[in-house]
C-alpha cells in the first residue's frame, strides 16, 4: 500500500500544479491587461465553450483534488486505477479544448475525426510503449537494493 501512497502523492502534486500553470497563465494575462491575449480565453468562455470550460475545471481539477487529498483513499488502488483512467480521459478534454475553440468558434462539437485522431495517437502511444515494456526485465534484478525498494514503509 505504501507505493500506491507515493503514486497518489505524485499523482496529487500533477494535479495541483496542472491547475497552477493553467490558474497562473490566466492571472498574468488578466493583471498584465494585455487585450490581443485576452481574445484566447474570450472565445473558451462564450457559447458552450464555456461548458466545456467549468467541466474542465471540475473534472481536471477539484473533484481529483478532493478525492486525492485524503490519506486513505491514495493508498486504494482502485481509486488511484479510476482516477488514472479519469485524468487520461480529463486530459484529452484539456487538449481539445486548447485546440477546438479555433476550428468551432460557434460551440464545441466533436466529429469524427476527433475520435479517430484520439484513437490514432493512442494506438500508436499503446504500440510503442508496449514495445518498450516488453523488451526489457520490469524490476532491475542485480540491484542490491531491491528486497529494500520492494519492502518499502515495512
Amino acid at each position: 500500500h505504501a507505493h500506491f501512497s507515493d503514486l497518489g502523492k505524485f499523482f496529487f502534486g500533477f494535479i495541483v500544479f496542472w491547475a497552477y500553470l493553467g490558474g497562473a497563465q490566466y492571472f498574468f494575462i488578466w493583471y498584465a491587461n494585455i487585450p490581443e491575449e485576452t481574445i484566447w480565453f474570450l472565445d473558451r468562455w462564450k457559447n458552450s465553450w464555456k461548458t466545456v470550460s467549468l467541466i474542465l475545471i471540475f473534472g481536471h481539477f477539484l473533484l481529483p483534488f478532493v478525492s486525492l487529498i485524503f490519506f486513505n483513499t491514495k493508498r486504494n488502488r482502485k481509486i488511484i486505477v479510476f482516477f488514472a483512467f479519469w485524468m487520461f480521459l480529463f486530459h484529452y478534454v484539456d487538449m481539445y479544448w486548447l485546440i477546438a475553440p479555433a476550428l468551432h468558434h460557434e460551440s464545441a462539437q466533436l466529429s469524427w475525426l476527433d475520435l479517430t485522431t484520439f484513437i490514432g495517437i493512442g494506438g500508436i502511444f499503446i504500440a510503442l510503449f508496449w514495445n518498450r515494456f516488453t523488451a526489457k526485465a520490469i524490476i532491475p534484478i542485480n540491484d542490491p537494493y531491491l528486497s529494500a525498494s520492494i519492502n518499502l514503509h515495512e
